[in-house]
């Protein structure tokens, strides 16, 4: 039996690391609403405004303490950077992946520079190999915004 997003989202939230099997359930689902959406996305506001988290999981949670998770009420837009530097960047892009899946119109996540593979020395890469052994959950990540 496969876990639920929400589920995956509440180990998400504690900064736990998820399975590569829920990983790539996460990748496909969110290509599928990226690949549904419009290349130029309008949002509505009030919406706030995040860039450049950096793989800085526990600044992402204090923005989420002060302003609260995305709502119907509270809409976000991650203008990329998520991953590289910082030690959790598979955490943070994640977590962010979940809440786009389960918010897709209160969510909304551009490319930033880190989100391509000419910043492999920066972190994200040589994260996903410590962490899973492998190259293999960079790589989704990756594919996710190719």
């Amino acid at each position: 039996m496969s876990t639920s997003f929400e589920s995956l989202l509440e180990k998400a939230n504690r900064c736990q690391l998820l399975e590569p099997c829920d990983l790539k359930r996460i990748c496909i689902k969110a290509t599928e609403i990226f690949m549904n959406e419009n290349n130029i996305v309008q949002v509505q506001s009030p919406v706030s405004i995040v860039g450049d988290i950096h793989g800085q999981f526990h600044d992402l949670q204090e923005l989420f303490v002060k302003s609260s998770y995305p709502n119907k009420q509270n809409k976000f837009i991650f203008l990329g950077d998520i991953v590289d530097r910082g030690y959790n960047s598979v955490e943070c892009i994640s977590q962010l992946f979940l809440l786009k899946i389960l918010n897709p119109n209160e969510v909304t996540i551009l490319r930033g520079n880190h989100e391509t593979r000419i910043t492999r020395d920066y972190g994200f890469y040589r994260e996903s190999i410590e962490k899973f052994g492998t190259s293999d959950i960079y790589n989704m990540f990756q594919q996710v915004y190719e």
